[in-house]
């Protein structure tokens, strides 16, 4: 009889239905298979009882494939279900400066980046496939040896590459969550002038272009050159201005009632337009306006 049992904390059922899973093989070969349950101290241990009467158990290879089918198990629960456990305890020793809600958006950030959903995200995908073999590789050497394995211990002493890998993840996404946050307070804040202004134009078309530029026409397509804009034209001219900045603070600046966007390509600073102007934004789905070269009517 070969007798293997795994120490747990947590994730107890989750572990139970995955070992039975993966063992499945050894009952369809003849081998009787039993999983006991039994709690020590704060720790459950699940005992693998696999009657070694049968013949195929003194099989050459036997153990290295039963080794293998607990491996498996293992190491899909610690990617898996075990994963985002250990994640939230690194978050809370390591970074205590944060609200209890802020952890959480933080944890959810970190669940993005180690489990990508979408088949978009090669290298996120590669990653993950890459963490699950080398933590099954490194508990089927370990249980080639062992009758007996502790999952807790087991990931903090063995596993210290996959740990520090989380630890890495945690870092980028707690500095993914300061940029959402800062820049939350950024959209707050220009929201705040923006309801200071009165709407000194009905309408504003904007069209941007290639090189970063952009013009600014009123609703008959007439280029606006206006007093109010004549401090941002020698802005443009003095200095090494960012010009998708230096157009939101023209557009707050004016407070038009609504804007419509004529963009030849993706740009960040749109999103920006949406949230700070709401619902005073339209985008355009095409027009003369759109394309490259495009002139305004008037001048």
């Amino acid at each position: 009889m070969i007798v293997m049992t795994i120490g747990l904390t947590r994730c107890v059922d989750e572990t139970n239905k995955r070992l039975n899973k993966e063992l499945d093989w050894l009952r369809q070969e003849g081998i009787k298979v039993e999983l006991v349950e039994e709690k020590k101290g704060g720790i459950t241990f699940l005992t693998c009882d696999i009657d070694g009467e049968n013949p195929l158990y003194e099989e050459e290879g036997f153990r290295e494939r039963l080794c293998a089918s607990i491996s498996k198990a293992l190491s899909e629960l610690i990617v898996g279900d075990a994963e985002e456990h250990f994640v939230e305890r690194l978050i809370r020793r390591n970074h205590t400066d944060f609200a209890i809600s802020e952890r959480k958006m933080i944890l959810e950030i970190v669940k993005e980046l180690l489990h990508p959903c979408s088949n978009e995200d090669k290298s996120g995908i590669m990653r993950y496939k890459k963490r699950k073999e080398e933590i099954y590789s490194i508990l089927y050497d370990y249980l080639r040896d062992s009758d007996q394995l502790i999952l807790d211990g087991f990931i903090r002493f063995r596993l210290k590459d996959y740990v520090e890998e989380l630890e890495d993840t945690i870092d980028i996404a707690v500095d993914s969550y300061l940029t959402k946050k800062e820049y939350g307070e950024f959209v707050k804040l220009l929201r705040y002038f923006l309801e200071l202004q009165e709407p000194r134009m009905d309408e504003v078309q904007v069209i941007l272009e290639k090189e970063g530029f952009f013009k600014l026409l009123d609703g008959k397509n007439n280029m606006i050159n206006n007093e109010y804009l004549e401090g941002f034209i020698l802005d443009m001219v003095d200095n090494d201005v960012n010009y998708d900045d230096l157009l939101i603070s023209a557009l707050i600046t004016i407070a038009p009632a609504k804007i419509v966007l004529h963009f030849q390509d993706e740009r960040n600073v749109i999103g920006t337009i949406q949230d700070v102007f709401i619902e005073r934004v339209a985008l355009c789905q095409g027009c003369s306006l759109c394309k490259p070269g495009a002139k305004p009517l008037g001048k």
